[in-house]
């Protein structure tokens, strides 16, 4: 059906009843007037105010809904499903209205709703137990088939309102016929294997009959409502007013032509509502006396306040103890960060995604490490383009080759063109931003990847549309390994302490902490004995020696202020160089993280291998070392932490240290990365490594 046809009718009732409202304010006997100056010692305000109730009221209204779907059909038109019936969906979604209400005497109001949000979403489930081949082999299964169904709708909705005064005369009961268009409806239907937890269909998935696409033969919708609301007035005058209100709409007729489905829809919600008020001017309040102005004691007396601190260090067995100033030292610190080779991309898309740093060449760094220094893997990971065409400037002889992939089912089945394109756009990026020669960049295409997530783990998809970079020369895709320096601080805390001696009481204080010209902190409560101020990296910027200063202000309660001195807290940074003229003890720290173990395994495979196997040069008697294996989100807890303490131990053997190590098998009870795209679950599957060395100066 024509669109245009559906939505004139609905127009039409709108401006009738805009038309109506209007007519009604010309007509209506009560309608208020500005009172000429003959009429003003007439002229009655709360008069006024009652009768300013007969305006029309409009608003908006914000719900959201609750959807119980009552059904009874095999498929969708068009759409084969195994499924012997659904019967039954759930779902919700928010529902957004403009609206109008008349009132028609002191009890009845008519009114109208336009809902240009209305959503009827649902998910139908059904389990089904059925003999099929599985893996070749004849046996018994748990089929679950599922349509997933989203459904938004414009409604258009006149209604009666009463006032039950017996309650309140703010409460009303509402009852209306709704009127309504599907302008989008989209479904996404599949079947899976419940149990066993092995085996897959004949296609080799545990997934199949898997549509995405839009609602078929879409209805016009016609239903009923009713409900219940609550006025409160917002304002003195109560032309604004805020409505919270429960509703139940029963939808007589199908949202799919044919099939048997009815929806009952509970809806919570609150409109802001707004008539227009009294034109005259309400009487003034009457005015106060005038009080004479307050006299200040003169009293002979001192207002002083003081601040004093204490800097709190923690000593190496735990407890605390105070010293004369901040103490900041300096470590060593390594820190290895693997390159994932895969760049991702969108479903049915060949644009490299814009979560993909890219670096103007001519502003190039000069050393790639340095500049990875504040990253983590991940961060880094996104700059893999830069990274590459980097290296292939560096090392003229090495060439790459672009594989591209799709998802191998859906719309992306068999699409080499798309894995093609994908695989150029890379090409294309390292030829214009870096120069590389067309000849030096082979690109390939294909359906899956060699090692593919198992689309039926419900985020395959994503992981397997990608383009993967392989090049001659592994010094490409090597990891990253960068040196630094980082600062802990060994003070944690600075305890400020106020004096504060105010005969009148203490309206307000304050105490400014400064370092050079940066603010750390304005807070304090004039009821505590004491305020902490945590001592971060953040605010201790690195080679600096900036003192702290900090002042204690205060106003008293007759409106004098006065502050204390500035007073300084210095600032002691033990670097790496002034330990080794000292002979004082250091310690260096080492982090290394493998990536690339493969979905659901524990090998480490050639890359790892040789990673580890440069960790063990690292390695000395007197180290401490922790190993943390991790896992991505898909997976039951369970299954997860078994997974990672088996990474974790592969990679102790490997190094040789199995018995002399701290080993931890985290999975998904930490995640150390987003898993909300693939490259965050690519890099944790993971072990990582951390060397603590302490280091003996001759």
């Amino acid at each position: 059906m024509n669109k245009m046809k559906v939505k004139t009718p609905i127009i039409y009732v709108l401006l009738c009843l805009s038309c109506a409202t209007t007519l009604y304010s010309q007509l209506n006997p009560f309608e208020i007037k500005q009172p000429i100056n003959a009429d003003l010692e007439n002229y009655d305000y709360n008069l006024e105010l009652e009768k300013s109730k007969y305006n029309p009221r409009y608003g908006i209204f914000l719900g959201y809904n609750f959807n119980f779907h009552n059904t009874n059909f095999q498929e969708l038109p068009g759409y084969p499903n195994c499924c012997e019936s659904f019967n039954n969906g759930f779902g919700s979604g928010f529902n957004l209205a403009i609206m109008a209400q008349l009132r028609i005497d002191t009890n009845l109001h008519l009114g109208a709703r336009l809902s240009h949000i209305n959503n009827l979403n649902a998910v139908f489930k059904r389990k089904e137990n059925k003999e099929i081949t599985l893996a070749g082999v004849l046996q018994n299964a748990t089929i679950e088939n599922i349509i997933d169904v989203s459904i938004n709708t414009i409604i258009f909705t006149p209604y009666v309102a009463y006032n039950i005064k017996q309650i309140s005369e703010d409460f009303q009961i509402l009852g209306g016929v709704n009127l309504g268009v599907i302008p989008k409806a989209n479904f996404v239907q599949y079947e899976q294997i419940i149990s066993p937890q092995v085996g897959t269909f004949e296609d080799g998935y545990r997934i199949r009959n898997y549509i995405i696409d839009e609602l078929p033969n879409k209805n016009i919708l016609l239903g009923l409502s009713a409900g219940l609301q609550y006025e409160y007035p917002l304002n003195k005058d109560k032309n604004w007013r805020i409505a919270p209100e429960f509703m139940y709409n029963f939808w007589i007729t199908s949202p799919v032509k044919s099939l048997s489905w009815n929806v009952n829809q509970f809806s919570l919600g609150v409109s802001l509502r707004y008539n227009r008020p009294p034109a005259g001017v309400p009487p003034l309040e009457p005015l106060l006396p005038q009080l004479p102005p307050m006299r200040i004691p003169n009293i002979e007396s001192k207002f002083i306040v003081d601040a004093k601190h204490s800097i709190i260090k923690i000593n190496p067995d735990g407890t605390e103890s105070e010293t004369d100033e901040i103490i900041v030292e300096e470590y060593t610190q390594s820190n290895l960060k693997p390159i994932l080779n895969y760049i991702f991309f969108d479903m049915m898309s060949d644009e490299i995604p814009s979560r993909y740093k890219r670096i103007d060449s001519a502003k190039m760094f000069a050393d790639e490490y340095r500049n990875f220094t504040n990253m983590n893997s991940l961060e880094t990971y996104y700059y893999l383009l830069d990274i590459v065409g980097y290296r292939l400037k560096k090392h003229p002889n090495a060439n790459v080759e672009l594989v591209g992939t799709n998802t191998g089912n859906g719309q992306e089945k068999n699409n080499l063109d798309l894995s093609t394109r994908r695989a150029n756009s890379v090409k294309k990026y390292l030829v214009d931003n870096w120069g590389i020669a067309d000849a030096r960049i082979k690109t390939t295409a294909r359906n899956l990847p060699k090692d593919p997530t198992r689309p039926t783990e419900g985020l395959g998809d994503e992981e397997n549309r990608r383009v993967e970079i392989y090049s001659n020369d592994s010094r490409i895709t090597d990891a990253i390994l960068s040196f630094d320096t980082i600062s802990v601080v060994r003070t944690p805390y600075v305890k400020f302490i106020p004096s504060i001696d105010a005969p009148y009481g203490i309206a307000n204080s304050n105490l400014i902490a400064k370092r050079g010209d940066v603010l750390l902190d304005t807070t304090f409560d004039n009821n505590i004995a004491h305020f902490d101020m945590e001592i971060t990296n953040e605010i201790i910027s690195r080679n600096t020696n900036f003192p702290f200063t900090y002042q204690l202000a205060a106003t008293d309660k007759i409106g004098q202020k006065v502050s204390s001195q500035m007073k300084t807290i210095n600032v002691n940074r033990i670097t790496v160089e002034s330990k080794k003229l000292s002979n004082y003890a250091d310690t260096s720290y080492e982090y290394y993280s493998l990536i690339l173990f493969e979905f659901n395994s524990s090998n480490l495979g050639v890359r790892n291998n040789k990673v580890i196997d440069y960790i063990k040069t690292r390695i000395k008697p007197e180290s401490n070392i922790i190993i943390s294996g991790y896992t991505d989100i898909i997976g039951s807890p369970e299954f997860n932490r078994k997974l990672a303490t088996d990474r974790a131990t592969t990679s102790a053997k490997r190094l040789g240290v199995s018995n002399d190590v701290e080993l931890y098998g985290i999975g998904t009870d930490e995640l150390l990365y987003d898993n909300t795209y693939p490259e965050g679950r690519f890099y944790c599957r993971t072990v990582t490594i951390n060397i603590t060395t302490p280091i003996k100066n001759d």
